[in-house]
């Protein structure tokens, strides 16, 4: 293997393998993988330190704030709604914000006539629907509009970046990402999509003229997104997905697509991370201020002013001969990170060779594959560490429940619990809870397992254990008449038929149907020589069938 690694220039450096595990100490092994491709003879290099920061910047604020907050909004209506606050502090919706922006701009300048073959194809058939539109308008109501171009259709499109796929191997505790790939999502807005009339009166235009032009704004908006679709997003996506100006959303999308898997999958009592995250040297405070403002103006002033003027001669029947029309853009939209995890892919289990190249990564620091090299990393920490207390200065500023994940893990739970995996499940729903404390469901579904657990530790001669078992579930759930059913045979095996009996009298107050909390209370009378109390519980629980 080759130890040094001098002079090399890299194109990437993604974060993509993570890796929690438990060694014999108790402790936890948090490993990670940095997937270097190494810069051919025509490709740029990177700075790798710079990369490798954005990468572990991205992660840790992926797990300081909330999935759902992951989105920006460049939009000329919305300055309040620009990025989350909590976002607006970190580097990454830095990097959103300005890939959002860039987007856009690429959008028109793929779609300028005056420098693109493809805009001049675009222009062409723009120009053809206008006219065909307008033309319908002036047959219907002849001699209202005096000439075509008097008329401008001003369509309004929204683009998003957002997640395509994340293809991964995965085994619950470690994931390897593959490949992820990002698309853009498009939408036209009819409410915002208009037309002006230049060159003559527009009060001259009837109300059944006007009505059929702002029908005929709202099928040139469709039709205008469409060829956008078409023709213009599929370089742009190319752009987005492998050039080299979104080289660090690219990591920030990985980076996040890993702490989403993380947070869905690793519970607090192996997080090492989340419960220290220190406002002082916070991933949510960027390395230099920056203001999204200052990023929406420049968006509002490119929508506003075009980001182009691309003047074309057009040959035209008229007298006048050549004349020159003015094409601008008009776009708004954003970049949404919040549901990454719904594009995973889970394939099988890591293949052998990429497991040994993950071994030895993490056992030597670096591997050189070839085209690429493998930086490996290995933290450990305690499991089951000290949680912070509300108001220490570790929780100032940093918002570590997700309510988001605790229907995953809530989900996953209920999984566990089918498959009888009970402290498996008790773990997912524990952390349903913390990630979401006012979560109703998930502290039900808890008390429904410690009663499955205490049922299981019943049937296996553990009467102590499922006391503790059947206790929690009433705790959890005071009103759970069969923890304390449960509770009550746990007892009853243990002779200690008094506090048994308390116990099936409590599940029958809570349920006065339940027939074999009848049935049991009858066996406890009969053996404490209640022979007629004994007669009238069994003879109720014969009725409750």
């Amino acid at each position: 293997m080759n130890k040094d690694l001098g002079g090399i220039n890299f194109t990437s450096i993604k974060l993509n393998y993570i890796s929690v595990s438990t060694d014999q100490e108790g402790g936890v092994n948090f490993d990670i993988i940095l997937k270097a491709q190494k810069a051919n003879g025509s490709s740029p290099g990177i700075d790798p330190i710079n990369s490798t920061v954005i990468g572990a910047t991205a992660f840790m604020t992926g797990l300081a704030i909330p999935s759902d907050k992951f989105w920006v909004n460049l939009n000329p209506w919305e300055p309040d709604r620009i990025i989350d606050e909590q976002l607006s502090r970190s580097d990454v919706g830095r990097i959103m914000l300005e890939a959002d922006l860039q987007m856009k701009k690429d959008i028109c300048n793929y779609e300028n006539p005056c420098t693109n073959e493809v805009g001049v194809a675009l222009s062409s058939l723009r120009d053809e629907k206008h006219e065909i539109l307008v033309r319908q308008c002036m047959n219907k109501f002849p001699g209202e509009i005096e000439d075509v171009k008097n008329i401008v259709f001003r369509p309004v499109t929204r683009y998003w970046i957002v997640p395509d796929s994340v293809y991964a191997y995965s085994n619950g505790t470690q994931i390897y990402i593959i490949n992820a790939t990002l698309a853009i999502q498009s939408e036209s807005v009819p409410d915002r999509t208009s037309f002006r009339v230049d060159n003559q009166d527009v009060k001259k235009l009837s109300k059944g003229c006007l009505e059929e032009l702002n029908k005929s704004s709202k099928e040139y908006g469709e039709y205008y997104k469409e060829m956008i679709d078409q023709m213009i997003l599929p370089f742009v996506v190319a752009d987005v997905n492998h050039g080299e100006k979104y080289e660090d959303l690219r990591e920030v999308f990985v980076s996040l697509a890993l702490v989403q898997w993380y947070k869905s999958n690793i519970n607090s009592r192996r997080d090492i991370f989340r419960e220290s995250l220190d406002s002082s040297d916070s991933p949510l405070n960027a390395i230099w201020p920056w203001n999204p403002h200052e990023i929406w103006e420049n968006f509002v002033y490119s929508y506003e002013n075009g980001e182009y003027k691309c003047y074309m001669n057009t040959t035209t029947k008229t007298a006048a001969g050549a004349e020159t029309v003015d094409i601008l853009i008009r776009s708004s939209g954003g970049v949404a990170f919040h549901n990454i995890n719904d594009k995973l892919v889970v394939l099988e289990s890591t293949p052998p060779d990429i497991q040994e190249t993950i071994s030895q990564a993490i056992a030597d620091g670096f591997i050189d594959k070839g085209t690429d090299v493998f930086f490996g990393i290995r933290m450990h920490g305690e499991m089951g560490r000290e949680k912070a207390t509300p108001g220490s200065d570790s929780l100032k500023n940093v918002d570590r429940r997700d309510p988001s994940l605790a229907i995953t893990w809530n989900n996953k739970g209920n999984k566990l619990n089918d498959q009888g995996k009970y402290d498996d499940a008790i773990e997912a729903y524990e952390e349903a809870i913390r990630l979401d404390p006012s979560s109703a469901i998930a502290r039900s579904n808890l008390a429904i397992t410690w009663n499955n657990k205490g049922n299981k530790l019943n049937d296996q001669g553990k009467y102590d254990d499922a006391i503790e078992a059947f206790e929690e579930a009433i705790r959890l759930d005071p009103k759970s008449a069969s923890a304390w059913l449960g509770k009550g045979v746990a007892l009853y095996w243990q002779m200690k038929d008094s506090e048994a009996l308390q116990c099936f009298d409590e599940a029958i107050r809570l349920n006065p149907d339940l027939a074999v909390a009848w049935n049991n209370k009858g066996i406890i009378l009969e053996s404490l020589g209640r022979a007629s109390e004994a007669d009238a519980a069994y003879s109720r629980a014969r009725e409750l069938g």
